[in-house]
């Protein structure tokens, strides 16, 4: 994989420091950079990521990509960072949303994140997702993962949307035994 962390740039390889970009030639290195995600999630970011994403506040992480890019196992990286068990994250396919407890670190302070919500939009276009009240799941004290989010929403139209003018986009390209391209870039509109 195409580390998250280089020596150049403080660690981060960007284009920008709410742009980064990774590649990866397995589905263990996607897992690898959910779980990163996830951590950064909950703790708060530590790179250039840090002054868009405030630590411990709610968040909307919305993945692009084909059937087979990975999409799944990136959220289980994700909910793994976060300390959920990925075994038991599955692709919400027919239930349209599955729900993950965030434990808490009987040392510290509560966690802010208490629940990782999973979509998978698959089948609900952007009219369905306000019409069935799923934007009702976007609140602070939740991280929010939407697979096939195209179908909500375009990539190129996140910072003229009000649900989605803040978030963080991951486009996942390359399918089957490819390496993965992955583009993750944080939006404030």
């Amino acid at each position: 994989m195409t580390k998250l962390i280089d020596e150049k740039n403080n660690g981060v390889k960007s284009n920008t420091p709410l742009h980064i970009q990774v590649k990866s030639t397995s589905p263990q290195d996607t897992f690898n950079l959910g779980a990163k995600l996830g951590g950064m999630l909950l703790n708060g970011f530590s790179s250039g990521l840090e002054s868009s994403l405030a630590r411990g506040e709610g968040q909307v992480v919305l993945l692009y990509g084909d059937l087979g890019a990975g999409k799944t196992e990136l959220v289980k990286g994700i909910a793994s960072g976060l300390g959920i068990d990925p075994a038991i994250v599955s692709s919400p396919t027919f239930s349209i949303v599955n729900e993950y407890k965030v434990p808490c670190d009987s040392d510290s302070e509560d966690n802010a994140i208490q629940v990782m919500y999973h979509f998978d939009c698959y089948r609900i276009d952007e009219n369905a997702w306000f019409e069935q009240g799923f934007d009702e799941y976007i609140m602070p004290s939740a991280i929010s993962v939407l697979e096939w989010s195209e179908n909500i929403v375009a990539h190129e139209d996140l910072s003229q949307q009000d649900v989605f003018s803040s978030c963080i986009a991951i486009k996942i390209g390359g399918n089957g035994d490819d390496p993965r391209e992955i583009d993750v870039r944080v939006v404030n509109g």
